[in-house]
């Protein structure tokens, strides 16, 4: 998902991975296809995907909304979650 926003956060701030904004993804897009489309085309969609009970407990807490913050802003993940574990926390 981050990969989709950062593509188009690029191309606004002229770095050299050039993409046209009309060739940008939405941010809605890019976390539908990273996450339950994924799991679709993995044909894993019954244990990944979405947050589900009785589903694999792996997801991430982002900083912010990652479907409104403005591109040139970072994202940064405060909490990784593993198979229902606690991965990885941020300590500011």
């Amino acid at each position: 998902m981050l990969k989709f926003y950062e593509r188009e956060a690029a191309s606004r701030h002229g770095s050299s991975f050039r993409t046209r904004r009309d060739e940008a993804v939405s941010p809605q897009y890019a976390l539908r296809t990273m996450t339950s489309t994924a799991a679709r085309f993995s044909v894993d969609e019954k244990q990944r995907g979405s947050i589900e009970t009785g589903k694999l407990g792996d997801f991430v807490v982002l900083s912010d909304d990652c479907l409104t913050v403005p591109p040139e802003r970072a994202i940064r993940p405060d909490l990784t979650v593993v198979g229902g574990r606690v991965a990885f926390q941020r300590h500011d």
